[in-house]
């Protein structure tokens, strides 16, 4: 299957990197996936590869890009374009929540990193039987080693999953004195998590019955409004809502028409500029 014919080229160029960068290991050697990999047909966008999938080949985009192509005009505007893209879906996952409820989600989470990083940090213990040890922390690793595939390439490590653990240790030094473990990473993020559930959040809007809190918390009304947000700021004469309709029914499967798109965003810009 072929790319849309006005799918933007820095898109494609992306794409196609990752495919020749991501890969699996097949019979012990790396394998990219752009040798092995099949197009899907009917997967909901999982990742930013699936994601680039759905924007450069599903015919709904085509007029998509025809009216973004009027604000963005560069190959850095568009990769930043893919940014603002992956940075709406993050925040729209937020949602709105209870400040009670919003605590316990993140004491929940700082319980289980701490869990987490006892588990990985587990020293060899002797059976008494004196049959073998089942574990011996082998997952207790310095974060590049679990760097995905095309951030290193990203940074530089053009061969990341051939190379050997040495290897990878004179690289990741190379670019940083000092990598944190993971078993410190996850120490940190309870840390964090418990810092974050004692923050009080104003969200700014009134009090609202809790169907109405339902219908503006859904992920797909919050994308749509992030997303704009971000090209507004790009061209404060963007009315693309026909655009962001198609990737928002893209991205999470809802159907939502133009008009309903436009309110939802409507509604988001009055409570932000007023």
């Amino acid at each position: 299957m072929s790319y849309l014919k006005n799918a933007p080229k820095a898109l494609i160029k992306l794409y196609e990197k990752r495919l020749r960068t991501d890969g699996s290991l097949i019979n012990g050697s790396f394998v990219p996936l752009i040798k092995h990999r099949p197009r899907r047909k009917s997967q909901a966008p999982q990742g930013q590869l699936a994601l680039l999938d759905e924007l450069l080949f599903n015919s709904r985009m085509k007029p998509a890009w025809k009216i973004i192509g009027k604000s963005v005009k560069t190959s850095d505007g568009y990769e930043k374009l893919l940014k603002a893209i992956i940075e709406s879906m993050r925040l729209a996952r937020r949602g709105f929540v209870a400040q009670k409820d919003r605590r316990g989600k993140f004491e929940d989470i700082a319980i289980r990193a701490e869990k987490l990083a006892k588990l990985i940090a587990e020293p060899q213990r002797l059976p008494l039987d004196g049959s073998p040890p089942l574990y011996r922390g082998e997952l207790d690793l310095q974060t590049y080693e679990l760097l995905p595939d095309h951030v290193a390439n990203n940074l530089g490590a053009e061969s990341y999953p051939k190379m050997k653990s040495g290897q990878r240790s004179d690289w990741a030094y190379s670019l940083l004195g000092e990598w944190p473990t993971m078993v410190e990473l996850l120490e940190q993020l309870a840390i964090r998590a418990r810092l974050l559930g004692n923050e009080y959040i104003f969200s700014g809007r009134r009090s609202r019955g809790p169907q109405e809190e339902k219908v503006i918390a859904t992920k797909a009304r919050l994308f749509a409004c992030c997303l704009y947000d971000y090209m507004h700021k790009l061209d404060k004469k963007f009315n693309g809502f026909a655009a962001i309709t198609v990737i928002v029914s893209l991205d999470y499967d809802v159907n939502a028409d133009r008009k309903t798109v436009r309110k939802w965003i409507s509604d988001h810009r009055k409570k932000t500029t007023t």
